[in-house]
């Protein structure tokens, strides 16, 4: 990797960001409240809710509307508060089923290419990430490699005509971005009440971005309005509720 690979990956991945504040502003303004920071630690994106962080190879290695997919991909785990739920489930199964049930809302939109073999399936629709994961079959926790709950994948740029995950080569599906549990600047996990004032962030910027896509009347409102009810009834297993 070189200064020059570098450099194009950033501005790479600003186009794409750019794209999206364009085409689908509630993504796109969410997108801009996260920082970017180039990471040897994920093979693709990744977020804890305070920064996207992205690998130079994998950037360089997509079309612009694909990057403009893993980072509304990356948006949505925000979004849903992913980096807050985990909780002591297994970092590596919670990111499949965090991106199971964020991949489907892509898909479904027909909005967004994702890159081939992201994990999509059907069966999943409108399941929470929780609902999910003890859905996964236990053996599913040593796939696939990345550092999980740790901090440290259609090439098609016309709109309304993505494939979701699209229809490459036979294989094992793979996450196409991570989500990493938050952490404070020095690196510890938040106490319940800095928990608390993310997620009251959370929700602010999330009712920000969709009165950013209405009052400027272009975007996907339907998607936006899906996603909007969805976070108003995400399922939480009746134990967690309880504690």
């Amino acid at each position: 990797m070189n200064i020059i690979e570098q450099a194009d990956a950033f501005a790479a991945i600003k186009k794409a960001r750019a794209h999206l504040v364009v085409r689908h502003p509630f993504f796109g303004c969410l997108s801009l409240g996260l920082e970017l920071e180039e990471s040897t630690v994920t093979q693709t994106l990744a977020t804890d809710g305070t920064f996207i962080f992205y690998n130079v190879d994998f950037v360089l290695g997509l079309s612009l509307k694909e990057l403009a997919s893993v980072i509304a991909h990356e948006v949505l785990h925000v979004a849903m508060k992913h980096h807050l739920r985990r909780g002591t489930r297994d970092p590596k199964k919670w990111n499949i089923a965090a991106d199971y049930a964020i991949n489907g809302i892509l898909v479904k939109s027909g909005l967004f290419n994702l890159p081939d073999g992201g994990l999509f399936d059907a069966k999943y629709d409108n399941w929470g990430a929780e609902k999910i994961y003890a859905d996964l079959p236990d053996s599913e926790e040593d796939e696939p490699d990345g550092p999980g709950g740790q901090p440290g994948q259609g090439n098609d740029d016309t709109e309304g005509e993505g494939d979701g995950a699209g229809s490459g080569p036979a294989g094992k599906p793979e996450p196409v971005g991570e989500v990493w549990d938050a952490k404070t600047k020095e690196g510890k996990a938040l106490s319940p009440s800095e928990v608390a004032d993310v997620e009251r962030q959370i929700d602010s910027g999330v009712q920000e971005a969709a009165r950013a896509e209405k009052s400027i009347g272009q975007g996907s409102s339907d998607v936006t309005d899906g996603i909007l009810k969805g976070l108003a009834k995400i399922d939480l297993p009746w134990h967690e509720i309880l504690k």
